[in-house]
Parts: structure tokens; sequence; C-alpha cells
């Protein structure tokens, strides 16, 4: 169920979202997230979402510009940006992909260069949310970003052999 809070947020990225096509910023949400929009990075579009949050006097408390270990005690120190216990710690919901274990979500963000930069999002609680999911997901590999990410490597590393 939707409460006010999530419907706040979702109503303030289709506002910034809306505002970056018709600028022509973005031609699509994709693009902000792929980092190939005029606009900026998926980073400089969060950034611009609480900031019209908080022009219109909606910003709600404890919304986050998230990167995968962004809060996390001692960064340096981790391996992968999907840190099994970390993402466990901060995000109980997200879970790897059907299919996929955490070791495989290791080798993929060695395989596809992914760094703690990869993707930002905002994040509120146990929810997240991106230019292309603005009404959010609990698990943040639900993001279509990382959607993406999980189907290209698993087509290139899970495939079975051809006969």
């Amino acid at each position: 169920m939707t409460n006010d809070v999530e419907k706040i947020i979702t109503a303030g990225i289709r506002f910034t979202l809306d505002r970056w096509l018709k600028e022509g910023l973005a031609s699509d949400p994709c693009e902000i997230n792929t980092g190939a929009a005029k606009g900026g990075t998926a980073e400089d579009f969060a950034r611009h979402v609480v900031h019209d949050l908080g022009d219109l006097g909606f910003l709600p408390a404890r919304l986050h510009i998230t990167m995968l270990s962004q809060d996390w005690d001692a960064p340096e120190t981790i391996g992968s940006p999907f840190d099994r216990t970390e993402i466990a710690r901060h995000y109980p919901s997200s879970v790897p992909p059907e299919g996929m274990d955490w070791d495989d979500l290791t080798r993929m963000s060695a395989d596809l260069g992914f760094t703690f930069e990869s993707h930002v999002w905002l994040n509120k609680g146990d929810r997240h949310y991106d230019a292309e999911c603005p009404e959010g997901v609990a698990n943040l590999f639900d993001l279509p970003f990382f959607k993406r990410a999980v189907a290209t490597w698993v087509a290139e590393h899970k495939a079975p052999p051809s006969p």
C-alpha cells in the first residue's frame, strides 16, 4: 500500500522528470540512468528531485540520495558494490534477483566494471526510486538499471552452452 510520503516522492520524481524532458535535458528516463542525458547523470537527477521537492515544501525526512556503500561503515574496505552483509543491514528487502546468488552479483559487478557510483538513486527506508521507477521498489535489484545489468550479464555468462 502506498502511503502519502511515497506518493509525494513519486510526484516529485515525475515533476522533475517532466521538467527534464520538456527542457531537453533528457529524451527519456533510461537516458538519465545510463548517464547519457544532457542534463547529467542519475546522481544529478536525484539531486534535482530533492531540490524540487524542497522548493515545493514537500521534502520528506530521511529521503537519501543513495549509491552502493554510501552510508556504510568503512566503504573503502568493501570489495564489491554488492556487499551482502551491508545490503542486508541497510536494505533487508533487497535480495539477489531470481536465479542469482550473492556470488553471482559479485562476479557481475566485476565483469561489468561496476563501482560504488555505477548507479545513484533515491531511497527512503526500504524503498528505492529513480528516473525510470518513480513509484519505487522494495528490492533495489528491481530498479530497471539493475534489471538491465543482470539481464546483460546472465545472457553472457549464465546461458547454457550451445548444442
